[in-house]
């Protein structure tokens, strides 16, 4: 019998803390961790992708970091229905676990992903690159830490990156 187990969540939390165990959790579940292939067609990342369809003349998006991008379904699905609205759009998919983005990169070869905690790695060469964050079932996970993850996030966007109207940014 393997000591891995093959069940995401056995990688996730145990006895309600956080194990965050994601490098092992992407190397040995059977299935693929939160149903990322499917969900990222599900009709909340259809209503995603419709906003910044609608606000991307207005502000003028050319780069989004899908940030806690896991093996980067909804970047793919970003990169393929916005590109072809926005000359040169870069869609970089950032995730906490280096594994989740070398199977994403492998997954989907058109998009730039990369491992990076940003609660504990140096940012400093990510800091003020991104028109706009796309933070999608992230916040589970950063709960303990997230006035420093919010933050950090901030560090990323172009001045004036991410502003959307207040009733999108409150919903």
């Amino acid at each position: 019998m393997s000591k891995f187990s093959d069940d995401y969540h056995d990688y996730v939390f145990k006895n309600g803390k956080l194990l965050g165990q994601f490098d092992d959790m992407y190397r040995h579940s059977k299935e693929v961790p939160w149903h990322q292939d499917k969900t990222a067609n599900s009709l909340f990342v259809d209503l995603d992708i419709a906003i910044l369809k609608h606000f991307l003349p207005e502000f003028n998006i050319r780069s989004i970091c899908d940030l806690g991008c896991g093996l980067g379904y909804v970047s793919a699905r970003l990169h393929s229905e916005i590109s072809p609205l926005v000359a040169e759009l870069n869609i970089t998919g950032i995730d906490v676990s280096t594994e989740a983005a070398a199977q994403a990169c492998l997954l989907h070869p058109h998009i730039n992903f990369f491992g990076v905690n940003i609660l504990h790695d140096d940012i400093s060469s990510w800091e003020r690159k991104f028109d706009l964050l796309y933070v999608k079932d992230v916040l589970w996970y950063v709960a303990q830490d997230a006035k420093l993850f919010f933050s950090k996030a901030k560090t990323l966007l172009k001045r004036g990156g991410g502003a959307l109207p207040a009733a999108i940014r409150a919903g």
